[in-house]
């Protein structure tokens, strides 16, 4: 696209020069098309600093046809810019220029392109000085520069040293960017920019999508947090991005995968289903603090009040004490079979009426999850590899959570006994809304987020709705949000990237409902930016 503008830029400004210089009566209209090539380019580019560069063009070109350019077309074009600038300022009350912005962001020079584009200047140099057009030659220097921080191929970069001033504007314009540093990357689409210009995406107000080529780089390590979280309507391409992350990243990781997702070769593959922890396993915890867990995710589960939880918890309590007294200590575990033949044995043999009265309605619960009997492992090590966890084929979400949150329960257990570390392992979460919609959820995974990076630990959070996980976005030192259709997530995902900036969130929202499969939006250096995963 970069090439076919400044082509019809290029040409226009040739073939008026030409026809100004031999037709009399193209003069005036000349000055006219010269003008609106001003505005045009400074527009088209986002930069009045890249229409600048069309000035030398200018002068090259009469030069060429015999005859000096007219100081009045040079005029033409400069009013053409100054317009731009006057109205972009005027409506965006600042200056912008998307070419001077990015230069920060350009590539480190390549060994290969400076070898190549230096050889191309060499024998540009030959050729001009041997024709006597050494006017030319500035504008392959300059070309060098532009070359060797760029991407072409070595052949492309000789032909564009050649081509010496008339190929500036297209290089300034077409430069590829790389922002950040870090083990996985991506495309980049377009950043946002204060100013007017030409948009990939239909936006009114100061600021719009500017247009760019490159490459978006990010670390895991080098991060305030290592938690990410990744929002996204079905089939936009968070599960790809999430698979591409980890294959990047080269650490151990554990994927929660609650709807049977993510077949990855070579990594092991655990159904819960058949390999469920025992909720009542300790995991390093006092039978006191772990009663108190198991009590609030049931309450969790199955919507118990504040009595119920706290008779629950008690039972749980004294089972572990009957446990560890018969047997000497709990190497073996109760299980919901015997939290059950305690409640029947105190409604059986009496007490307080109050007490009898609340297990009698607890029952149902115990009695349900007694029947499930694949609580078989206490715990099982699962660090140290790659591991995608299937909750896909367990047959009720009540027991799906208990399996997940026992399960999480278990990795924070290892991670508290192994102690301090680096980053080893990267936790996903898939479809986070099943876990964080319930108290106890939030709790468990508000310490992942807290201590995850004390014990070397990232979590990434994976969720269709962003309004479901606010507590993750607000834990989260990335955030990546590709196309979502609810309007109340469009809304609040806008007001979370524009940190309160009504304008840009508007910019923001005119994009989130129209992405494409595997386009993003993600805020990295300062910098709001439009990218790609595929």
């Amino acid at each position: 696209m970069n090439e076919v503008r400044h082509g019809l830029i290029l040409t226009t400004l040739i073939a008026v020069l030409f026809l100004s210089q031999k037709l009399e009566i193209m003069f005036f209209a000349g000055i006219a098309v010269f003008i609106a090539l001003g505005f045009l380019s400074s527009w088209y580019y986002s930069s009045p600093f890249t229409a600048m560069f069309y000035l030398p063009v200018i002068l090259v070109t009469g030069y060429l046809l015999g005859k000096f350019t007219s100081p009045f077309l040079i005029l033409g074009f400069l009013f053409g810019i100054a317009l731009y600038l006057i109205w972009n300022t005027a409506l965006s009350r600042g200056f912008s220029d998307a070419v001077i912005r990015n230069l920060r962001y350009f590539r480190t020079p390549s060994k290969r392109l400076i070898i190549s584009s230096t050889i191309g200047l060499v024998v540009c140099a030959v050729y001009l000085f041997s024709s006597k057009t050494w006017i030319l030659f500035p504008g392959s220097v300059i070309n060098l520069y532009l070359l060797i921080t760029s991407d072409y191929s070595p052949t492309d970069a000789i032909i564009l040293i050649m081509l010496n001033w008339f190929s500036i504007p297209f290089l300034l314009s077409d430069r590829e960017v790389s922002i950040g540093r870090g083990e996985y990357c991506f495309s980049i689409i377009a950043i946002i920019q204060k100013g007017l210009g030409h948009s990939p995406v239909k936006t009114e107000g100061r600021y719009h999508w500017v247009k760019s080529r490159g490459r978006l780089c990010l670390s895991v390590t080098d991060r305030e947090n290592y938690n990410t979280t990744i929002i996204g309507s079905s089939g936009t391409g968070k599960s790809h991005l999430v698979k591409k992350t980890l294959r990047d990243i080269s650490l151990n990781y554990i994927i929660i995968d609650i709807h049977g997702e993510y077949d990855i070769p070579g990594a092991l593959h655990v159904d819960m289903a058949s390999n469920g922890i025992n909720p009542f396993s300790l995991f390093g915890k006092t039978p006191h603090d772990r009663s108190l867990e198991i009590a609030s995710m049931l309450a969790s589960v199955f919507n118990l009040g504040s009595i119920q939880t706290v008779t629950l918890a008690n039972l749980i309590h004294e089972l572990y004490q009957t446990v560890e007294t018969s047997k000497g200590d709990l190497s073996a575990l109760p299980t919901f079979e015997d939290l059950k033949k305690l409640m029947e044995a105190k409604v059986r043999f009496g007490g307080d009426m109050q007490e009898i009265a609340v297990i009698q309605r607890l029952l149902p619960y115990v009695n349900f999850l007694s029947a499930y009997t694949n609580f078989s492992e206490s715990e099982f090590n699962v660090e140290g590899g790659r591991v995608v966890i299937d909750f896909s084929k367990v047959v009720s979400d009540e027991l799906r959570y208990i399996l997940l949150e026992t399960f999480l329960s278990s990795i924070l257990g290892q991670a508290y006994r192994r102690g301090p570390s680096p980053l080893h392992t990267i936790l996903v979460i898939d479809e986070a809304p099943f876990l964080l919609s319930r108290e106890s959820g939030r709790n468990i995974a508000l310490r992942f987020f807290a201590e995850g990076r004390k014990f070397g630990i990232g979590t990434i959070i994976v969720s269709q709705f962003g309004k479901l996980v606010k507590e993750a976005i607000n834990n989260s030192s990335t955030i990546i949000c590709f196309k979502v259709n609810d309007p109340e997530d469009i809304d609040y995902m806008s007001r979370v990237f524009s940190s309160g900036n009504n304008e840009m969130a508007n910019v923001v929202k005119s994009a989130l409902n129209t992405l494409k499969r595997g386009e993003f939006i993600i805020k990295e250096k300062s910098e709001l930016i439009l990218g790609r995963s595929y």
